[in-house]
């Protein structure tokens, strides 16, 4: 992966985020385990349904975690917006019929 000093680290620090979020990143060491100038590898991408989330996510995700504490969960736009879409559909509509359960919740 091609990311600046300052983006690793910030990566390196929120790795358990990156993997909540389904991004595999690790990193790369020679044979006699020395760290590659601290260079990240990319393993796995999430792919959920028909979206597919790609480098372009991972330094969203990245740049979103700069502007909070280690640790905490963030989401990229693409994942924000597919939950909300996914939200939307699985709400009550207008005229659908409930049953007593439905309408007790």
């Amino acid at each position: 992966m091609e990311l600046t000093a300052s983006d690793e680290l910030v990566a390196l620090e929120n790795m358990d985020v990156l993997h909540q979020n389904g991004f595999e990143v690790e990193e790369t060491v020679e044979d006699d385990g020395v760290t590659q100038g601290g260079r990240l590898r990319l393993v796995a991408q999430p792919v959920s349904k028909s979206t597919t989330f790609d480098m372009k996510d991972l330094e969203e995700l990245i740049h979103l975690m700069r502007d909070r504490p280690t640790g905490q969960m963030v989401r990229c736009s693409k994942a924000r917006a597919m939950f909300a879409m996914r939200a939307c559909r699985k709400s009550v509509m207008v005229g659908m019929p409930l049953s007593k359960h439905q309408m007790s919740i």
